[in-house]
């Protein structure tokens, strides 16, 4: 039968501080693996907003683009119902120069002047 060993104080020592090493290494790998994951969470979260970022900015510059054509779409109606409504004046006061004329031409051959 073979002698049991008793232990001491300083076995136990030895064996508490083996224990508390491996419980330290197991502490830094999984530290590790939460920075990693951490890390890389952080990067896609990154990505994503940047992803949004981009899409809201092609969205305002589509907006802006409808805006603008809108914008143009207006001036260009507005203008062609100003050019309308002069030419339409314009016309009105020549006829109305003309009436004039004749009415001055009709007064004038009632009254007897040339």
């Amino acid at each position: 039968m073979a002698k049991k060993k008793n232990f001491t104080i300083n076995d136990l020592a030895v064996k508490m501080d083996v224990g508390f090493k491996g419980v330290d290494l197991k502490f830094r790998v999984l530290d590790l693996k939460i920075d990693n994951v951490a890390e890389r969470i952080t990067k896609e979260t990154d990505a994503k907003i940047d992803n949004l970022a981009i899409m809201v900015n092609k969205g305002f510059e589509s907006i802006d683009k409808k805006i603008e054509d809108f914008r143009i779409d207006v001036t260009q109606r507005l203008e062609h119902i100003e050019q309308v409504i002069l030419d339409d004046h314009r016309e009105r006061i020549n006829r109305l120069e003309d009436q004039v004329k004749e009415l001055q031409a009709d007064f004038r051959a009632l009254v007897g002047k040339k």
